[in-house]
Order: structure tokens, then sequence, then C-alpha cells
């Protein structure tokens, strides 16, 4: 106990008055969770955690704070003999559990043995949610990954029987959608997250012209439970490039959402991925909306089309197609590329129709769904097979920003210009004088 009020007095004893009374909230909850401090200060620690695991056995009460410190501590760790030692050792002192289980997971999938990855998230999922206790966020995706088996019955299937995310009330917008286009940009969000959509519109079309690029080029955005006046915006925009800009089109979507949580926003672009390259005819690439586009996507847009698909697979080397660290599903969901084929098509459909299959809204979490839908789909489709181009995103010049490189998502909007829908027609009038 001494140990952890130390490290905490250490590392917030001089802080603010917030600070110090969650201080000593997290103080007074030592008292029966000496974990307590890592579930509400974690990102402030560095490696102190590593001290704390696999020591002595942890009581129920204690599980959620230790799940996020073991998590930690083996991301530290990494393929060392320490890392086997601590889990023999934790083993030992509390059994079976969800955290020893994502970890020998995690050393089953990159020793090539998926089958026994497999059972071991399936483990960790169904005790989690019999402790309650939430992964920490790059293990989240236990709650959502497929098995290889149920995730092959998705490559054959022509549409899924009442799916728990169905696209079948999703509207398009058909005067504003046209082919043509060399690429499409997806994006999707809810009536919130709009606000980001003029900045990430602004950044494609300042950046094409930055880069000289002359590449027709369309951005289609699928918004959840909008609002009147986005789409008025969408609309009274896709006219005027018509007019002004017909080399540049903007398309829009939207439905009724029933579920209202990050992780469904962030599948909406996979959701609607299919129907766009149907509708668009050419390549699409699904990213973020709080994104900024840069020039150097126009000038290695040419690289882009010469291949069958770009994946962030940040885990693995350069020219390489295995996986050296991290999860099955730690490949980014942005960007996401996928050409315009049969090929690219029935990838397409298979991250939505994983989407719709896994999505649980009574699981502890749905986050990292749309990431276990693009690993299993690399596994399954892409993996080794070298006839396939693949581009890897994580280790080509940067093609974007996010919100990260500035500070946080106010600092990216007030750095891009503040653009918003009631000042983009001024934005517009500047870029074309």
């Amino acid at each position: 106990m001494d140990c952890f009020r130390t490290a905490v007095l250490a590392r917030f004893g001089r802080g603010s008055d917030s600070r110090r009374l969650l201080l000593q909230l997290a103080s007074r909850s030592l008292e029966t969770n000496r974990y307590f401090i890592f579930e509400i200060f974690y990102d402030f620690f560095a490696n102190d955690f590593c001290m704390f695991v696999a020591f002595e056995e942890i009581t129920p009460v204690e599980r959620q704070g230790y799940t996020f410190c073991f998590a930690r501590t083996i991301r530290y760790l990494g393929p060392r003999p320490a890392y086997r030692a601590m889990l023999d050792r934790d083993l030992a002192l509390n059994g079976p559990s969800v955290w020893h289980a994502i970890a020998t997971g995690h050393i089953d999938w990159l020793g090539g043995n998926h089958g026994a990855a497999d059972e071991a998230y399936r483990y960790a999922r169904d005790l989690a949610m019999a402790w309650g206790v939430t992964p920490y966020h790059f293990d989240c995706g236990i709650m959502t990954w497929l098995t290889q088996s149920e995730a092959e019955k998705l490559l054959v299937m022509g549409t899924l029987p009442a799916p728990a995310l169905p696209t079948s009330n999703f509207v398009f917008d058909e005067e504003s959608i046209s082919r043509g286009a060399e690429i499409v940009f997806v994006i999707g969000c809810d009536a919130g997250y709009f606000r980001f959509v003029p900045t990430f519109l602004a950044s494609v079309l300042r950046s094409r012209q930055m880069s000289g690029s002359r590449a027709r080029v369309a951005v289609h955005c699928h918004i959840a439970n909008p609002q009147d006046h986005q789409l008025a915006f969408l609309r009274e925009l896709a006219a005027w490039l018509r007019r002004k800009a017909p080399e540049l089109t903007v398309g829009f979507s939207f439905n009724d959402a029933t579920y209202k949580e990050r992780a469904y926003y962030t599948c909406l672009r996979f959701l609607v991925l299919p129907e766009v390259l149907r509708r668009y005819g050419c390549g699409a690439i699904a990213v973020d909306v709080d994104s900024a586009i840069t020039p150097e996507f126009f000038r290695s847009l040419e690289l882009l089309k010469s291949h069958s698909f770009g994946l962030r697979a940040y885990t693995f080397p350069p020219n390489s197609r295995k996986q050296h660290n991290g999860e099955p599903w730690a490949i980014g969901a942005h960007p996401t590329y996928v050409e315009c084929s049969d090929q690219g098509l029935k990838f397409a459909s298979f991250l939505q129709h994983y989407v719709q299959t896994a999505y649980d809204p009574k699981l502890l979490t749905n986050w990292c769904i749309d990431q276990c839908a693009i690993g299993r789909a690399y596994d399954l489709m892409i993996g080794d097979d070298v006839s396939i181009r693949l581009l890897n995103f994580a280790h080509v010049p940067s093609l974007y920003e996010l919100p990260d490189d500035f500070g946080g998502k106010e600092e990216f909007i007030t750095h891009k210009g503040s653009i918003s829908t009631e000042n983009f027609h001024i934005f517009l009038t500047e870029l074309t004088n």
C-alpha cells in the first residue's frame, strides 16, 4: 500500500486542486483496490505499472485496474523471456483470467497458431463479460473478434439474414452522385461530428490545388441521424461543384440510426463502402472524418491506384506480409483503400458483413470492430499472397493529418481555419479566385 501511495504522490502531489481531489479519492480507494489509480490515471504513468504486475494475488475488485496494468506491461516487455516468466507467475497467482487469455492469444497469433488464438480470445471475451471487466483499449478487439470458421461463412453469403446493423434504410442522394472520378474518399459521422466535414472537404480541395493535380476526385459522406441544414449544405455544395468545378464531386447518403455510440459511427464508412464502389465505379479510400488530406496524397495518387488495396499495417515491417507484434486487429481502419474490381467489392462486402455480424450492443464495448473486420479480411483474403498488390500506408510519406498532430480536435479545427458550413462559401470563393 505504501509503495502505491508513494508513486501516486510523487506523480501528482503538486498538481491542481482538481487533481488533488482525485488523488484523495484514489487514496481512499486504494484501501480496498490497490489498482484503482491505474483506472483513472494510467496514461500518466510511464512504466511504473510493471512493478505491480504478478507480485501477489489480486482481489475481484482489483480486476479492472489490473487488466489495464497487465496489458501495458506486456506491451512494454515485448517478446522477451521476461514476458513468458511474468505470464507463468501470474497464472500461478491468479489462475485463468481475462488478461492472461488475451496475452496467450497474442502469442499464439504471432506464432501462426491462429486456431488457438481464436479460442483464447473467445475465452477472454466470455470471462470479461462474466466479470464485467473491459479490456484495455488496444485489446478491446476480443469482444468482436470472429473465429476463422465464423468469418469464412461471411465470404459466401450474398446477404445476411436480419443483420444487427442493416443498410436497407440507407438513403442515397442520387443527384449528388456521379461516375467518372479516379478515386472517392469515404467518410462517415453522426450529426455532432459533422462539424469536421467542412474541414475535411476543404483539405481535399486545397490539397488538390496545391499539388497541381488534375485528378477527378469525389467525396462521399454518410451521416447517421443528420440535421436538415447539414443535408442542405451538401446538396448546395454538390450543385456548386457541378457548375464551377465539375472535376470535383461531393455525394452523400444518410440513415436513421438505432445505435448512438462511437464504435457504430466509425463503422459507417465500411457499411456504405460496397455501395459506394458500385455507384461511383472507382477505387475508394475510407478515412477518418476528423482528418485532413495533404498535397502529398495527390502526388502519390498514381502509386495508390497501382495497388489493389492500401492498409495501414503498422505492426508489419516494410515490404513484409508477416506481422511482427501486436494483435490480429492491429491494422488501422484509417485509411483503407479498395480498388473497384470484383476482388475489391468482395473485400468491401466482407468488411460490411463482418461489422453487421459482430456488432452487439450487449457487449461491454464494440470498440475496434472496424479493425477486427480489416484484420480478419487481411488474414483470409490477402495474407502472404504476393500476387495481390498491397500498399502499406504505415511506410508511405504522410498523406493526411490528424487531430493528434495539433494537440487535440479543437486545435485541429482552429489550425485548419475554423471552416464551417456557415463560412464554407468564403473558402470556395478564395479558392477559385
